[in-house]
């Protein structure tokens, strides 16, 4: 990356560690009260982890930047770029503030019970004036966390995320896990993992990410063949089928015949972690074939696309790939389209140089809100890559 494009992503590391610093200072009350941020009826772990986020981003350069989130839609729909000249476009920031936060305030009210139950006074109104950093700061809260909630949680913990895209490609994607304290970078350096401290003091303010970068953990991405898996593990697959239509939009895909719920690993998973499911975080013995975008919003799957772009296996080989499913007939979700054929998908690739065209997303009065299907498989599975070519959905891998 280039001098600017690292003070970008040390900014990001510092606008989570600041926005989820922030969170933990939050009494239990605070945290899982509605506010009027944003549609009005916003959790108030989520309004304050955005508006830290948002407020870091604006006081470092917020004049040049672009900030998308589902809450800002009525501003960044008024500064849309227009001209599909990517070098035209300005710097764009995709963030999922706080995604699976269903499950985080599961968690929160699960654990200020516990914690409450195991003193002296159990009153409600202890629970109410509880820190969450005596929750989230517990030794116990991975294990309880995948005992009640959902396993593994360097997976499926509730996270906070921001990625960065210019000039029609995208840069860096950083994920910071509530739960287990990891924050993870993807960019051109590669793809590392380092734990917080609970005094959040072992990662420096300064220059965070080449600290990341050299002391972390790197993140890689097993091919198929080296978890040993079998014909059908080929087949399982993580996607979204919660709610109405998503079973009708992946059927319709075609990706799986027949009885496809016999190969679903998680059918309620969390957005921008959900690439980690090919990583060697995974367990070896529940090896996945692939992963879907199944007609979700962008904030879904916007930050998949830096670790699919830079993502490695042991022997230092690229990793994934991803395509561009479009459907035969139109489905639309919430009057949105779910599925993008070539002429209205943000992945250009009819033009010499193959790009990401944000401006694409101009016609949507919320930006945010943009659907699309993506699948993303290990760069060997030899069922799904072939299908993706047999289907004629797009290998969009080369617009990153």
């Amino acid at each position: 990356m280039k001098g600017v494009e690292i003070e970008y992503a040390n900014v990001c590391v510092n606008a989570l560690f600041g926005s989820y610093r922030q969170l933990l200072q939050m009494t239990c009350e605070e945290a899982l009260s509605k506010t009027r941020y944003g549609k009005g009826d916003t959790k108030g772990f989520d309004a304050s982890v955005e508006s830290g986020i948002k407020r870091c981003l604006s006081q470092f350069n917020g004049e040049e930047i672009v900030l998308i989130t589902e809450e800002t839609d009525d501003v960044t729909s008024r500064v849309w770029p227009i001209d599909p000249n990517p070098k035209q476009q300005p710097k764009m920031f995709f963030s999922d503030p706080v995604d699976r936060s269903k499950y985080l305030e599961q968690i929160i009210i699960l654990m200020a019970k516990k914690v409450v139950s195991e003193g002296n006074d159990k009153s409600l109104e202890d629970r109410k004036n509880m820190k969450v950093s005596k929750l989230l700061l517990r030794d116990d809260i991975v294990e309880l966390w995948d005992k009640h909630i959902d396993a593994p949680a360097s997976i499926t913990g509730t996270t906070s995320a921001i990625t960065y895209v210019n000039r029609g490609r995208v840069i860096f994607s950083i994920i910071l896990n509530f739960i287990t304290r990891d924050i993870y970078v993807a960019c051109d350096i590669g793809i590392a993992k380092i734990k917080i401290d609970k005094d959040f003091k072992n990662i420096p303010l300064k220059d965070p990410l080449e600290y990341i970068m050299k002391e972390g953990n790197r993140v890689t991405f097993p091919f198929s063949m080296e978890r040993s898996v079998t014909d059908d593990d080929l087949n399982n697959f993580v996607t979204f089928l919660g709610k109405d239509m998503y079973k009708e939009i992946f059927v319709e895909s075609r990706i799986v015949p027949g009885n496809y719920e016999k190969f679903i690993h998680h059918d309620h998973p969390g957005g921008p972690s959900r690439v980690l499911y090919f990583s060697d975080l995974q367990p070896k013995e529940s090896p996945i074939g692939f992963v879907l975008a199944n007609g979700e919003k962008i904030g879904e799957w916007m930050h998949w696309l830096p670790f699919v772009k830079f993502a490695k296996n042991s022997n230092g080989n690229h990793a994934l790939k991803i395509y561009e499913v479009s459907l035969k007939c139109s489905l639309f979700k919430d009057d949105i389209l779910v599925s993008t054929p070539p002429a209205y998908s943000i992945f250009n690739c009819r033009d010499e140089k193959d790009y990401i065209d944000i401006s694409i997303m101009k016609s949507h009065g919320r930006p945010s809100r943009f659907r699309s299907m993506l699948v993303v498989v290990s760069w060997d599975n030899p069922r799904i890559g072939p299908l993706m070519d047999r289907f004629e959905y797009r290998d969009v891998g080369r617009c990153l």
